[in-house]
């Protein structure tokens, strides 16, 4: 029986082409042409100041709370729902994860954020756009002091907009970053950027992510820099796939809308604003359950991720919320949301989850 993957990358002829070039020119570094060019292509397409690439999404976050002056004795609010990068960039700092539950639409409760604040000095929050559908921004924006950093966490969500709004996901915050992981948007194999409107910042993120040179050719440094650039070869992969970007959102509209007539809108977390990046089904049985008769038919699904307040090395940091994030975590089916899904491979997959006979 077909296997049908859970996010396939489509990898157009020009990234290959680009790719190709860099290898025959022998530019394989930070250094590389196409690096600029995909920091231009991104700020362009979202609309902001400047864009650094960074060798991943995760260090993108980390250098960017380490370039604000985050640190020991800070608190940083974090959702309890997302992929654990979000969390350990905190960590790294040596900062204080605070986290924060789910609402009904898997994103970070401003509710449950406005208590954390009025409970302990909130220096910086983190909300993801999780599956790719936007957060209400504004709404999170109200619930933290107005001197604290927003930082978004867009690893997802490249090419969505906000809540009622043409303005790109990413372009809200002081800072923004998106992940070029091998199964994202734009898919590099590694890789993430960090967008931002204040030039300034973003000066800093670039002299700070190479190294902090401060003349290169004599090796003068007047301070601890870090080796986090993105590679030309990862650039390459991803100045193809983002000269396709409309195209590849179109494609996954048209996989999102064919599991919304199948399954249902009410059955399905989905934002007509969000980018389809990862279709997930609200689920009557156990994730286990239907993972279970899923592997049988040789299709992956995978579940939300697991609530990291509830994960052995985070027991001790502060959580706000009630048990939403749990509840979704066991009932939600993430789905196959390839670009290149034909609609009987969708159809397959809905008669799968459903348990149709």
């Amino acid at each position: 029986m077909e296997r049908i993957s859970l996010l396939e990358p489509e990898i157009p002829t020009a990234s290959k082409v680009y790719v190709n070039e860099a290898i025959n020119t022998g530019w394989l570094s930070y250094t590389g042409p196409r690096v600029k060019m995909l920091e231009n292509q991104v700020k362009e397409y979202v609309g902001t100041e400047s864009a650094v690439a960074m060798s991943s999404g995760t260090g993108a976050l980390w250098i960017t709370l380490k370039a604000l002056g985050i640190g020991p004795g800070d608190f940083v609010a974090v959702p309890t729902m997302t992929f654990v990068a979000t969390v350990n960039a905190v960590i790294y700092t040596g900062a204080t994860p605070v986290f924060i539950d789910c609402d009904k639409d898997l994103q970070m409760s401003p509710y449950h954020l406005s208590i954390a604040t009025s409970t302990m000095g909130i220096k910086a929050v983190i909300p993801v756009h999780m599956l790719g559908n936007p957060c209400d921004m504004e709404a999170i924006e109200k619930s933290v002091h107005a001197e604290a950093f927003v930082i978004e966490d867009a690893a997802q969500a490249l090419g969505s907009t906000y809540l009622n709004s043409d303005k790109k996901v990413g372009s809200w915050g002081l800072a923004s970053m998106y992940s070029f992981s091998f199964n994202k948007i734009i898919a590099a194999g590694q890789g993430g950027m960090i967008v931002t409107n204040n030039t300034e910042l973003g000066e800093r993120l670039k002299y700070l992510s190479l190294q902090a040179k401060n003349n290169q050719e004599l090796y003068i440094h007047n301070e601890a820099g870090f080796n986090m650039g993105m590679s030309n070869i990862n650039a390459a992969l991803a100045c193809g796939q983002m000269e396709d970007i409309d195209k590849t959102l179109k494609e996954k509209d048209r996989v999102r809308n064919k599991y919304l007539e199948l399954l249902g809108k009410e059955n399905m977390y989905y934002e007509e604003n969000g980018n389809g990046w990862l279709n997930a089904y609200k689920s009557k049985e156990t994730y286990y359950e239907v993972a279970t008769r899923c592997k049988a038919a040789n299709i992956q699904v995978r579940p939300l991720f697991f609530p990291n307040h509830l994960q052995d090395g985070f027991l001790d940091y502060p959580y706000f919320g009630t048990h939403m994030a749990e509840n979704k975590h066991e009932t939600t089916i993430c789905l196959p949301s390839s670009t290149t899904l034909t609609d009987e491979q969708i159809e397959r997959v809905v008669k799968c989850v459903r348990g149709d006979r």
